[in-house]
């Protein structure tokens, strides 16, 4: 098992920041660029060559997310409508992948079939958002580090709009 962890910007107009390992080691990078609408994010190596590629659908109902990855894999996310639960569909390249988080959402596990690949957890007492994530299974690893980033911009587009309806 491996463990990163992200870490955003508590002011930010655009957000660059190092995604780290277990030894604090910077060994991904985390570009997102400043968009008035939709969402755009890359993740690189530690090399700072570009790895994933993230585009969120402008108009759609339910948040969609499409993910590029450099070895030519291709990731769609969708969130589902549910109570008291989060849930996202995952299709990677042919590969049902589920999430799942119960309310109030801090915590998630990331399931292949019966099989849980991955988990991520929200820092409870942080200035910006602070997630770990446990990799479970290494083969999945990019897959789940572009994961970590939609759910984060689906929770920051849910509480953006509970803040604007209040």
């Amino acid at each position: 098992m491996k463990n990163y962890y992200f870490k955003e910007k508590f002011f930010k107009i655009t957000d660059h920041y190092p995604i780290l390992d277990d030894d604090g080691r910077e060994v991904y990078y985390v570009d997102q660029d400043f968009k008035l609408i939709g969402y755009k994010a890359r993740i690189s190596d530690k090399n700072k060559n570009p790895i994933i590629e993230i585009d969120k659908e402008v108009f759609s109902l339910l948040q969609k997310f499409n993910v590029n990855f450099s070895d030519g894999k291709f990731m769609r996310l969708e969130s589902k409508i549910s109570f008291l639960v989060r849930k996202v569909q995952i299709d990677l390249s042919g590969e049902s992948l589920y999430l799942e988080g119960k309310f109030p959402d801090l915590n998630f596990q990331i399931f292949k079939g019966e099989k849980i690949i991955g988990e991520i957890e929200k820092a409870l007492f942080a200035m910006a958002d602070s997630y770990k994530l446990s990799v479970y299974d290494e083969n999945y690893t990019e897959a789940l580090l572009a994961i970590t980033l939609c759910l984060n911009n689906i929770k920051d587009t849910a509480r953006a709009n509970a803040n604007s309806a209040g």
